[in-house]
C-alpha cells in the first residue's frame, strides 16, 4: 500500500481480510505501538 506522501506501508493480513482489497481502495490501518516491527531500507 502506498501512503498519501509516497511511503510504502506493508502489512500481513489473513487471506479473508485481504480478499476485499483492491488498488485504489481506501483503507484504514491501526497498530499497537508495543508490537510493531519498523524497518528502513536504504
Amino acid at each position: 500500500m502506498t501512503l498519501a506522501d509516497g511511503q510504502t506501508l506493508c502489512a500481513t493480513l489473513p487471506q479473508a481480510q485481504a480478499a476485499g482489497l483492491a488498488e485504489g481502495t481506501e483503507a484504514i490501518a491501526y497498530f499497537n505501538a508495543d508490537r510493531i516491527i519498523l524497518a528502513t531500507l536504504c
